[in-house]
């Protein structure tokens, strides 16, 4: 699930390059569960499969940033609610991204609402990779700045993996967004300096 190369190397895009070239969802998931080289490895695996007595037993021995993206990766939104109140590690904004890029809504709802990580970029471009269009317009209506991604790289994206869903809703999305900036240009600031002229 590598980003598409003209989305990494496009020269007008003004994001650093490194940001769509950062481990994927899969290769993580990998690396959390099945891979020896990780110390955590069985304390991941009990988060995966919400175990939840297994994981308050392992928890102050193998506590580690990477546990909360596990559960929100999984969707194990009650070992999410155990974390967020007992691990010291905290999260990053992985867990986000990760909640998007496997569609756990109600992962990614509680994460916003009670962790102040948020999420990068990438929740978006892995929603809409994965056609995960509540995911899409949840992240779109909740981030606290609009612009926080390039709609027009989402876009690309959906055309790049045939998301026609997703696509349909990005495009609406720009429309939507195109219309309010137009209110606000010829509407709302000349009205608001008459207003304080008055």
């Amino acid at each position: 699930m590598r980003a598409p190369s003209h989305l990494i190397d496009d020269p007008s895009d003004a994001r650093p390059r490194t940001l769509l070239r950062a481990p994927t969802v899969d290769e993580q998931d990998m690396y959390c569960l099945t891979s020896y080289d990780d110390p955590h490895l069985y304390y991941h695996k009990a988060i995966a499969a919400g175990d939840l007595p297994m994981t308050r037993r392992l928890l102050p021995a193998w506590d580690n940033d990477r546990a909360m993206d596990v559960a929100a990766m999984h969707g194990q939104c009650d070992v999410l609610l155990f974390l967020h109140k007992a691990s010291r590690a905290g999260c990053t904004t992985r867990a986000m991204d990760y909640a998007a890029a496997y569609g756990q809504m109600e992962c990614l709802r509680f994460l916003h609402q009670f962790r102040k990580e948020g999420c990068s970029r990438q929740a978006l471009l892995y929603a809409v990779r994965n056609d995960h269009v509540h995911c899409v317009l949840y992240l779109w209506r909740h981030q606290p700045q609009p612009h926080w991604f390039h709609l027009d790289a989402a876009i690309r994206f959906a055309k790049e993996y045939k998301q026609r869903r997703v696509l349909k809703v990005l495009q609406q999305i720009r429309r939507d967004a195109s219309q309010t900036s137009f209110f606000q240009r010829h509407l709302w600031r000349p009205l608001r300096t008459r207003l304080t002229h008055f």
